[in-house]
């Protein structure tokens, strides 16, 4: 999963926070399909990962999911979501900043909306749907040329060497 672009990490916010990028399109193209513990065995190793490489104590501890749901199947891809945020609210609970679903069809905010109530408080304000690659929530927090262009960025599109993680750019200034 980490080395296909399922989950990658590539530019930061604003604020420095490393900024995960979740793929479902390339999920669900995967010829063997994960099972949920391998999800979190990968999940919990990016973390890790970024925790000691990326962040720095007292500074830089939260980080910001964007979870792209083009072209999603909620069926071949909800042991994904499901492992996705068991580890959120789990073992990471207060190091996301947000989670972005972007390029969201109706079914997922309305599968959103029915577990909304059953999900952790705390997990469930962070999340915020939108049916476009970005909105002005995605402008506010994260540079123009820190995201990809699928994003509404001006990076170009990640399609290869998605692990180890980097930061394609320096530049976290703001860019109209």
């Amino acid at each position: 999963m980490l080395t296909e672009g399922v989950i990658y990490v590539y530019g930061r916010d604003k604020c420095y926070r490393p900024m995960y990028i979740t793929n479902v399109e390339k999920f669900q193209a995967m010829k063997k399909q994960p099972s949920d513990h391998e999800v979190c065995v990968a999940l919990i190793l990016m973390f890790e990962y970024m925790k000691r490489n990326m962040n720095v104590p007292g500074k830089i501890e939260n980080t910001l999911f964007v979870l792209d749901t083009y072209n999603i199947s909620y069926f071949k891809t909800s042991s994904l979501l499901k492992s996705l945020l068991n580890v959120l609210q789990q073992q990471y609970k207060c190091t996301t900043r947000s989670i972005l679903i972007v390029n969201s069809p109706k079914a997922v905010t309305m599968l959103y909306n029915a577990v909304y109530y059953l999900m952790d408080e705390y997990t469930a304000k962070k999340i915020q749907i939108t049916s476009e690659p970005c909105n002005e929530n995605m402008d506010l927090m994260i540079s123009k040329n820190q995201r990809e262009e699928k994003l509404g960025g001006h990076l170009p599109n990640k399609d290869s060497d998605f692990w180890p993680p980097s930061c394609p750019s320096e530049n976290f200034e703001p860019v109209n």
